[in-house]
């Protein structure tokens, strides 16, 4: 029926495709249980990870991932757009970098994919200082 209406966009997809779209948050993570005749969907957010104090972390960084977290340390609400042109670089590049340094603990993505920022975390802030030292 919403599907006749035009509410939904296709039927019996929506948490394929919801996991689907989840896999560029592994941070977020989806919990659905059947009750009856109706579903629970339940979205968590699990904080990230950061080593205690006093680890020492030996970086495993390129140049061009420490030029990225520099960029995004001293400009909070950068873009993918204007980090590729301060570098001379593809967007998708930069998008994919952005993704690797999140893979790697040191970007959490928070908000929607348009509207939404990517903030460091407390190990690219350690890393940073670090890096700094040497």
């Amino acid at each position: 029926m919403f599907y006749l209406t035009g509410d939904i966009e296709r039927y019996g997809t929506g948490y394929v495709r919801i996991r689907e779209y989840l896999k560029s948050y592994p941070e977020i993570s989806i919990a659905v249980e059947e009750m009856g005749n109706f579903f629970k969907a339940e979205l968590r957010l699990t904080p990230p990870i950061t080593p205690p104090i006093g680890v020492v972390m030996e970086s495993h960084l390129t140049e061009l991932e420490m030029k990225l977290l520099r960029l995004m340390n001293a400009a909070l609400r950068t873009t993918a757009s204007a980090i590729a042109k301060k570098l001379d670089m593809r967007r998708d590049t930069v998008k994919e970098y952005l993704n690797r340094l999140k893979t790697k603990g040191l970007l959490v993505r928070e908000g929607t994919p348009k509207s939404g920022q990517w903030l460091l975390t407390e190990t690219a802030h350690m890393e940073l200082k670090e890096n700094d030292r040497r």
